[in-house]
């Protein structure tokens, strides 16, 4: 899904009164977009676990920190965390997560 895309959904999602509740459902949702397109663009690119995942990682960050601006550019507030995609990364694959980490030294 393309950035502009999740953060429509995300903004479309807060449009009444934004509640705690909502905002962390709004987040959850875009952690859960970035995981199934993590993993479509993996098999679709018949990325295995070797150096070939280093620049789809650098893609999902870029994706991600496009998706905070969007936002941040809509409520003038940081939604999301800058580099978010590492923390949701380390979460889903401690291993690749520190793959990822060594290749950015």
């Amino acid at each position: 899904m393309k950035s502009k895309q999740i953060a429509k959904n995300a903004i479309i999602k807060l449009t009444e009164k934004p509640t705690e509740e909502l905002i962390n459902s709004a987040i959850s949702d875009i952690c859960k977009v970035f995981i199934e397109d993590f993993h479509h663009l993996r098999k679709a690119r018949n990325i295995k676990f070797d150096s070939a995942l280093v620049p789809l990682f650098k893609e999902m960050d870029q994706k991600w920190n496009t998706v905070r601006a969007l936002l941040f550019q809509h409520y003038n507030i940081h939604l999301i965390v800058s580099n978010g995609f590492r923390t949701l990364l380390k979460r889903m694959n401690l291993r690749a997560y520190e793959f990822y980490m060594k290749s950015l030294k």
